[in-house]
């Protein structure tokens, strides 16, 4: 008589226990959708890549981009700026190709496109840090899905704003981006690749509710009150996704860690600006270009030479920290001295 089979029933479920669910610390996806140009924007959040500090999937059309924020727990010895690194990532299965050689089935070292991407979203987040902080963050944008219309980047930079904004990373956003394209007389927002080689200009922007940040255009010809209204119809597009991107943040509520930031010496910035006080000006307002680099190297070096006697009676080392410091500074109030001078006289170093 043949021994009777019996069902492959656990242990749990043959006492009547209810097993627990194997990942029971997983956290619920959340997704949120919206209308961004005409087009549907979808964000996925809790998702994946749960162990980094913040994370979000966009999908514009059917082109979608992951990106991560994490920062480390450490500061960074030894540095005068804020370590924060931007790298988007390719991958040909996105637009469903494989690479068919014997050997290499990676993708090789970043496209042109890839690097503008990746600068395209630094530009746009970096202001909107504590330049204070020496935290590294590292973002990462990945396309998973590009369907030959739209254009990852916009998705790539909003993605990251999200993630940024929703994880415990200290970031003043969120901050968003849009593209328009004039065709037929037309504004287009988000336009796709036929669209765009069709159309008058295209402008790129990105920034907060209050302002721009970041501006990238091309055009074979138009005029300069359609390119403003081109701007301001896009500010308000802009305006509705960081809301929409606001409405995200409110549910989930993050909490922003507290970082030690690198304190400045004031009485160190107010000797090197009374030193530079009448001398930047005058050496980066020469017109001619070689004697404007001449004067403006020269007056580094005496600053360099004043610092030395200024604090002649420190150690070599405390010394040289000085003088590094100051080649921020000096930067700094090159950079200060020009926006002011376009701001309020109109007046630019090479005399536009």
């Amino acid at each position: 008589m043949k021994k009777r089979r019996t069902p492959n029933v656990s242990r749990q479920m043959f006492f009547g226990i209810r097993a627990k669910p194997r990942f029971a610390f997983r956290k619920i996806m959340r997704t949120f959708e919206t209308d961004f140009g005409g087009k549907k924007l979808k964000v996925e959040i809790d998702r994946m890549a749960e162990l980094a500090n913040g994370a979000a999937l966009v999908r514009l059309g059917q082109t979608a981009v992951l990106a991560t924020a994490v920062i480390s727990k450490k500061m960074r010895e030894g540095i005068d700026f804020f370590p924060l690194v931007v790298d988007y990532e390719e991958r040909f299965y996105a637009a469903g190709r494989i690479k068919g050689s014997r050997f290499m089935k990676r993708e090789g070292r970043a496209s042109d496109e890839a690097i503008l991407t990746s600068r395209l979203i630094d530009r746009g987040i970096r202001p909107r840090f504590d330049q204070r902080s020496r935290n590294e963050v590292q973002i990462v944008a990945t396309a998973l899905s590009f369907d030959n219309e739209n254009d990852p980047d916009i998705a790539a930079l909003i993605a990251t704003s999200i993630a940024l904004s929703i994880s415990n990373i200290p970031f003043e956003g969120p901050i968003s981006s849009v593209r328009i394209a004039r065709l037929n007389g037309k504004l287009a927002f988000n336009p796709t690749y036929e669209e765009r080689n069709a159309s008058d200009f295209e402008i790129l922007i990105s920034g907060t509710e209050e302002r721009i940040n970041m501006i990238e255009a091309g055009a074979k010809e138009a005029k300069e009150e359609d390119v403003l209204e081109a701007i301001q119809k896009g500010m308000e597009e802009l305006k509705k996704n960081i809301q929409f991107q606001k409405e995200i943040i409110a549910q989930v509520n993050p909490k922003k860690l507290a970082l030690v930031l690198t304190e400045s010496d004031s009485e160190f910035e107010a000797n090197v600006k009374e030193f530079l006080k009448d001398k930047l000006e005058n050496a980066i307002y020469e017109k001619t270009k070689l004697l404007r680099e001449e004067k403006t190297a020269l007056v580094k070096e005496g600053l360099a030479n004043f610092l030395k006697e200024k604090y002649k009676e420190l150690p070599e080392s405390a010394k040289n920290e000085r003088i590094k410091a100051a080649d921020h500074l000096f930067d700094k109030e090159i950079d200060e001295l020009v926006h002011k001078n376009i701001i309020l006289l109109g007046k630019r170093p090479d005399g536009r």
